[in-house]
């Protein structure tokens, strides 16, 4: 039996599955700024149908977001922030740095070392790579 391939629909609700916790953070800042008072304030003025709107709105906007972080590549900020927090203790084993370099590690962009650099240079640079690339 071959396998189906996934529409893209199919393919960006995956995305948004996979950065969930981002995402459910995005919609809501959204509803506290469209409906509390000390946002626009338009709870009462929209009424079911107007919120309604606003919601799918803000899933088709969150759609959208999920599948450009899908296509390069880049998990979402809270799911980064909760795998940071649940493997520190195993990434401070591994590493053994203080805690200066662990931050560090966390927010490099990955560097090639080449060969040109110099060894400490090179040590440093495979040290704070961090890896964001969704596998």
């Amino acid at each position: 039996m071959a396998a189906r391939r996934r529409s893209r629909l199919t393919t960006a609700i995956h995305a948004l599955g996979q950065r969930s916790m981002s995402l459910y953070l995005f919609q809501s800042i959204v509803f506290v700024v469209v409906f509390y008072p000390y946002g626009f304030g338009l709870q009462d003025d929209l009424g079911l149908a107007g919120a309604t709107e606003v919601a799918t709105a803000t899933w088709l906007v969150s759609l959208l977001i999920a599948d450009f972080m899908r296509r390069v590549g880049y998990r979402g900020p809270a799911e980064i922030l909760l795998r940071r927090l649940a493997y520190r203790q195993r990434l401070w084993l591994r590493h053994s740095p203080t805690v200066a370099t662990t931050f560090a590690s966390w927010i490099c962009v990955p560097v090639q070392a080449t060969s040109s650099m110099s060894s400490s240079r090179r040590s440093l640079t495979l040290l704070f790579s961090a890896r964001r690339r969704v596998r």
